[in-house]
């Protein structure tokens, strides 16, 4: 990665995304290849319902 005075964890934090969206993907897909709304629907699932956080 290109460093450009971004904080360890925050690279850290960057890598973990990247993995996790390439591991989302069933099919081997470019990280050119991902559009936007790709990248909108794995951050909605990530997003935990508001009565899972409810005891």
């Amino acid at each position: 990665m290109k460093n450009n005075n971004s904080s360890g964890r925050n690279i850290a934090n960057n890598l973990k995304f990247i993995l996790n969206l390439d591991s989302y993907f069933l099919s081997p897909k470019l990280l050119t290849d991902v559009r936007r709304e790709d990248i909108n629907a794995f951050l909605n699932s990530k997003i935990k319902s508001l009565e899972a956080g409810r005891p």
